[in-house]
């Protein structure tokens, strides 16, 4: 019998040179993806910040509803250019018995809503300028039309005990009805003060549902 015919297959394994060009292939492939993984990231984070904006609305009439407060959601963008949302309850302050001064009040107009209050009580606050994870996100908000339907400085949506909105656009003035939506925008600026990355719509309606709508590409 020929003992050549029994030797077994001779087993190459890969060569320094095969080596090093798979490598440097993957790291070629990983150079390239990671813009795209790091802009879906921080859409993933536009997209939570919205949700959260979205949140804050649906919460606040549900707070309100269920404690017999009157609840609020300030929107401010006057302190910078992100944009900060606020959401604060009425209560009673130090005018009321000392074991009373938390309890809810249910007028959207008996409190003063002064940050620096104490008829009022900060629940939950928004400011990404304060996260570094979500550097760059703004929020925007545009009024109810048609009187209103413009971009705004500043917007109050106040929930009655009753689930009625109220809303109004200047911190001191009076609280109209809430007849129609109002509309936030939440997007992220890029390095070089562009808009980048997807743009989440948030409507917001009088009986305090929110939902986002559909991503929108920057202009």
């Amino acid at each position: 019998m020929n003992r050549l015919s029994h030797r077994r297959p001779s087993q190459r394994g890969f060569s320094l040179i095969e080596l090093i060009v798979v490598v440097i292939i993957i790291a070629v492939l990983a150079v390239l993806a990671i813009p795209a993984i790091t802009n879906q990231m921080r859409d993933r984070r536009t997209q939570e910040v919205a949700q959260r904006v979205a949140g804050f609305y649906r919460d606040a009439r549900m707070r309100a509803m269920g404690r017999g407060a009157a609840v609020m959601v300030r929107y401010d963008g006057t302190s910078g250019p992100e944009g900060t949302i606020e959401v604060r309850e009425a209560v009673r302050g130090p005018g009321a018995d000392a074991n009373c001064q938390l309890l809810p009040v249910s007028s959207c107009s008996l409190s003063t809503w002064d940050v620096a209050g104490t008829d009022n009580k900060l629940l939950e606050k928004l400011d990404t300028a304060n996260r570094s994870e979500l550097s760059g996100i703004r929020v925007e908000v545009f009024g109810v039309a048609p009187a209103n339907n413009g971009k705004q400085n500043t917007m109050d949506v106040c929930f009655s005990p009753m689930g009625r909105a109220f809303v109004r656009y200047d911190p001191l003035g009076q609280w109209q009805p809430m007849t129609g939506a109002a509309e936030a925008a939440v997007f992220r600026m890029g390095t070089d003060a562009a808009q980048a990355g997807l743009t989440r719509k948030v409507l917001i309606l009088p009986n305090g549902y929110s939902r986002l709508g559909a991503a929108e590409a920057p202009p």
